[in-house]
């Protein structure tokens, strides 16, 4: 029973001790945004290598090629095209993580701007500053759309019309 595990130190004390420590509770919520966020991540990489034909790399084995030179020159080529796309999704929906600090009542200063803006509407009434932190981030993932955009070439041959 539940009763018996309390008398038994370090069960309990490692949830109150991340709690009210900051830099345990941002240890414990990478570990677990790492840990939501790997299938995504692990999906699309493997419908990646899924994509590369067995040929090229037969072709570049039978012409001496290592393993970490096939890596290297057809493997991360190849995969990158996919792997940008997910990384910046991934990244965005990190960025915007609410649910995660707001479940596992972290202390404020771990928070995300999503959390802090969320603190500050909600348990102080500072509507504004909310506010300006809420465009602030809109500004933030904008620019990091476009500068990931430019720089993967995903627009090329694109019109807006």
């Amino acid at each position: 029973p539940w009763s018996q595990r309390r008398d038994y130190p370090g069960a309990l004390d490692f949830a109150a001790s991340w709690q009210q420590d900051p830099e345990a509770a941002l240890m414990v919520l990478l570990v677990a945004a790492t840990w939501y966020g790997f299938p995504f991540m692990m999906l699309a990489s493997t419908a990646g290598l899924k994509m590369i034909p067995q040929e090229v790399y037969e072709a570049a084995a039978i012409d001496g090629a290592s393993g970490w030179r096939m890596f290297r020159s057809i493997t991360w080529p190849l995969i990158l095209p996919l792997m940008i796309p997910a990384v910046i999704i991934r990244g965005i929906f990190t960025f915007n993580q609410f649910y995660l600090f707001y479940v596992f009542h972290t202390p404020q200063e771990v928070g995300t701007l999503a959390i802090n803006s969320f603190f500050l509407f909600s348990e102080m009434g500072q509507y504004a500053i909310s506010s300006v932190l809420n465009i602030f981030t809109v500004l933030v993932l904008i620019v990091l759309v476009f500068w990931f955009n430019r720089g993967t070439g995903a627009s090329e041959g694109v019109t807006y019309a």
